[in-house]
């Protein structure tokens, strides 16, 4: 892959395996910026806000891809590159001139090899004299006398000798033609190192011209194209990549200021506008789901003839191969309709977090149900932007399963992804339809839509986009929907069973459910009667101290250990026989 890398000294092109390290790309820079790879402190972004810290972690583990731009924020070179190549090539230019000037300049070089190296002359960019001699650029300032290479009577003057045995940095007054309030090169003060270009600027402010490595010798493959006048280590409007921050408010036009507008700007907006394009392929390479799960969750649906919908939360596995595996199936307080299904706000949902970190699972999307839909329905504005926000908030392996019914009161489970498209616009807020989960300080239908967020196959835009060529804020849902495989996870797949009554429900869960589940399980390990995500959520909210007993229950359901859980047995059995 290629990465970019922006430093003080311009734009660098790294070439690098894919399983390159951070070090690897320290060490290919290191000949490039001059900087040691121990100093180098390199960021996704100029400011520094996300460092790349670990030199032992490939890129791709921080999300460094082919074509991306990082920055070095830190570290100054070894040595500077630029003040002995520009001398020697000045030496080299100047062993052309005539042998007389060589030998004047050779003379007056042993002659001056007493005198302390304060006083001695080295050419600038603006001088043209041989080696030895010396002129108003390269002069001096001190007031003892140096060595001139002067051919005219004593009682006269030139340029080499002008000013030097006068007042420092005195200027020639008769070159300059300017009013007396102006300056001009010949007035300027000469600095120590010569002078390189002349600035229009005040003194306090830099351009260009006078940053440091302006007059370092430019190699033609860095040579700057198009319209740039400026050397090679700076950089202009016209050779910067194209613009990659989303944040409209970071970018500056370089024809007005930060209240104004050009037609550039007009142009750069309309080709910021997103083009909808389908997405071929899910992040998600197939949903494993435990079919004991998703088979009490339909249950509960036939139960109630289908004349409510329910949603829940996904929790169990991002897989190594891309996929997804679904252990646990949480079923958050909600307000349950024909038509919709509503997340209500859920007081246990640090809980339900907790526990399902020390199973080892995490949130890995969401399920609901929905009735027989129009044709090509499949999800509405309202849920596409509730998966969107699930992908964007925990990985973009995050599945949404559904559980449709059709008009002969069968079920199917299918699993569908979103977009990156759909991902980017709910990240910046451009879905009229709300998110409706748990945390979110949000509620909002899964089955129906209100007119002002699209209808089922609509979604409503509070941005344009570009689609097939046409400008619209309203967008056909199917662009955002991607397909997910649906595999069982076999008998092997999941390490929880789903025997004990679920939370939240009609009717609620109560004390002597916890007698019923041990009778029903009897005979059976205690390991066994034990691992219930649903039996050990209860237990943590009645009988159980979540700090102290809940997390060895858990590790000891987790690790398939037995021995751990010898008090605990005695402890549930005794609540079985009250």
């Amino acid at each position: 892959m290629i990465v970019r890398v922006r430093s003080s000294i311009g734009m660098h092109r790294v070439e690098l395996p894919d399983t390159a390290t951070l070090l690897d790309l320290k060490k290919k820079l290191e000949d490039a910026t001059q900087i040691p790879s121990s100093q180098q402190v390199i960021a996704i972004d100029p400011s520094g806000a996300t460092l790349l810290k670990d030199d032992s972690k490939q890129l791709s583990i921080y999300n460094v891809k082919n074509g991306d731009i990082v920055h070095i924020v830190g570290g100054k070179p070894s040595a500077a590159p630029t003040s002995s190549s520009s001398s020697s090539s000045s030496s080299s230019s100047s062993s052309s001139r005539p042998s007389s000037s060589s030998a004047s300049s050779s003379s007056s070089g042993s002659s001056s090899s007493s005198t302390p190296s304060s006083s001695s002359a080295s050419p600038t960019l603006r001088c043209t004299h041989a080696p030895g001699a010396t002129c108003v650029f390269c002069a001096p300032t001190s007031s003892e006398p140096t060595p001139k290479k002067c051919d005219h009577p004593p009682n006269t003057t030139c340029l080499n000798c002008e000013g030097m045995e006068s007042k420092k940095n005195k200027k020639i007054s008769w070159l300059c033609t300017h009013p007396p309030g102006a300056k001009c090169v010949n007035c300027l003060r000469i600095p120590k190192k010569g002078v390189k270009r002349a600035c229009a600027h005040p003194p306090h402010m830099k351009c260009p011209n006078c940053m440091e490595g302006a007059d370092a010798k430019e190699d033609p493959k860095d040579a700057p194209k198009g319209r740039c006048l400026h050397g090679p280590n700076a950089a202009c409007a016209n050779c910067l990549p194209a613009e990659e921050d989303d944040d409209e408010a970071t970018f500056r036009c370089r024809n007005h200021g930060p209240h104004g507008s050009c037609v550039e700007c007009i142009e750069r907006r309309e080709a910021r506008k997103m083009k909808l394009k389908r997405q071929p392929q899910a992040h998600c390479t197939s949903a494993n789901v435990d079919f004991t799960a998703a088979t009490v969750f339909q249950n509960y649906l036939h139960l109630k003839k289908f004349k409510v919908n329910r949603c829940g939360l996904l929790y169990g596995r991002f897989n190594d191969d891309g996929g997804v595996s679904v252990d646990v199936i949480y079923e958050p307080p909600q307000q349950s309709t024909k038509e919709a299904s509503v997340m209500l706000q859920d007081k246990d949902m640090d809980r339900v977090e907790q526990i399902a970190s020390m199973l080892g699972l995490r949130r890995v999307g969401w399920i609901f149900s929905h009735p027989p839909r129009s044709k090509g329905i499949i999800m509405t504005p309202s849920e596409i932007a509730t998966a969107a926000y699930l992908q964007n908030t925990y990985g973009n392996q995050a599945v949404t399963l559904i559980l449709s019914v059709n008009e002969k009161g069968e079920g199917n489970l299918e699993a569908f992804q979103v977009s990156d498209q759909a991902m980017k616009l709910q990240s910046k807020g451009s879905f009229v339809a709300s998110v409706g989960v748990p945390m979110t300080g949000q509620t909002a239908p899964t089955g129906a839509e209100s007119g002002s967020a699209g209808s089922g196959t609509k979604a409503m835009l509070r941005e344009a986009v570009f689609v097939e060529g046409a400008e619209t804020r309203e967008a056909d849902t199917s662009f955002f929907i991607v397909t997910v495989p649906v595999k069982s996870a076999g008998e092997k797949g999941g390490i929880l069973g789903a025997d004990f009554p679920v939370e939240n429900r009609d009717p609620a869960q109560a004390s002597s459910d916890v007698k019923v589940h041990m009778m029903h399980m009897a005979g059976k390990p205690f390991l066994q009667q034990l691992s219930d995500f649903h039996l050990v959520l209860y237990l943590s909210k009645n009988y159980f101290d979540m700090a102290t007993d809940i997390p060895a229950m858990c590790e000891a359901v987790r690790t398939k250990s037995q021995g751990a859980l010898e008090g605990y047995k005695v402890i549930m059995e005794s609540l079985a026989s009250m």
